[in-house]
C-alpha cells in the first residue's frame, strides 16, 4: 500500500482525537485553560503543518505574554471579549518609525492593542511576543489556528528569569537600583507557569477574589 494511503488508513481512526472528552470539563466558572490539538496529542496532524487550540479565559484572565517559535497564529474570539496585544519589532532604518508607531531606542518596543469582540480576530506572527486579556466580568473563549503542527510556546517572563547570571539580568535591565540579587531571586520564585493569570485590578472591579 502506498505510504499516503497507509497514512490515510491510520488517520481514519484518529481524526476525532479526544476533543469531546477534552472539552467536557471546561465549564467551571473560574476556568482559565487551553485545549490544544497538536502532534503531541493528535497524531493525525503529523505532516499536515496545522494545529489548533481552544482557549478559555475567565473573567479578568490574562493569557500571559508569550510567543510561538514554530508557527503563526490566527486567533478569533468566539465568546465574550478579549484585548489582544502584539509587541512589534522596531526597525532602526525607518528613522524612528515602525508600522506607524513612534519608536525610541531607549523606550520599550511599540505594541499594537486591539479590542476583539465576538468573531473578530488577530494575527500573531511566528516568534512575536503577544498576549490577550479579558477586561470583562464574563468568561471569554477563543479559537486559534496555527500553520504548524507543533507551534511551541515560550513564556516571556519565565524565559527571561531563567537566566541564572544575576548580573546579566541586571545589565539587560540597565542595573536598576531596586532590583538587586535578592529581588531577582524573589521574582524567580513568583513567576507563574500557568496559561492564564488573574488581572487584580479587573478582579477587584468584578468582585472576584484573587488567590
Amino acid at each position: 500500500m502506498p505510504k499516503s494511503l497507509m497514512r490515510l488508513a491510520l488517520i481514519a481512526s484518529l481524526v476525532t482525537a479526544t476533543t469531546a472528552s477534552s472539552l467536557k470539563d471546561q465549564q467551571h466558572p473560574r476556568r482559565r485553560e487551553i485545549v490544544l490539538a497538536s502532534v503531541d496529542n493528535f497524531p493525525a496532524l503529523i505532516g499536515t503543518h496545522v494545529s489548533a487550540a481552544i482557549g478559555f479565559v475567565d473573567a479578568c484572565g490574562l493569557n500571559v505574554p508569550h510567543s510561538h517559535p514554530r508557527a503563526n497564529e490566527l486567533l478569533t474570539v468566539v465568546q465574550g471579549q478579549l484585548i489582544g496585544g502584539l509587541v512589534l519589532e522596531s526597525v532602526p532604518d525607518l528613522s524612528g518609525r515602525a508600522n506607524d508607531s513612534e519608536v525610541n531606542p531607549t523606550l520599550p518596543e511599540p505594541v499594537v492593542m486591539a479590542n476583539l469582540t465576538r468573531y473578530k480576530g488577530m494575527l500573531f506572527p511566528q516568534g512575536a511576543v503577544h498576549f490577550q486579556f479579558n477586561p470583562t466580568c464574563e468568561p471569554a473563549v477563543f479559537a486559534a489556528a496555527f500553520d504548524g503542527e507543533d507551534a511551541g510556546r515560550v513564556q516571556i517572563a519565565n524565559s527571561f528569569f531563567s537566566v541564572r547570571d544575576d548580573e546579566v539580568l541586571g545589565a539587560a535591565l540597565g542595573y536598576p537600583e531596586a532590583l538587586d540579587a535578592r529581588e531577582v531571586g524573589r521574582l524567580r520564585g513568583r513567576i507563574p507557569d500557568s496559561f492564564a493569570e488573574l488581572m487584580e485590578s479587573c478582579a477587584k472591579r468584578c468582585h472576584i477574589r484573587s488567590s
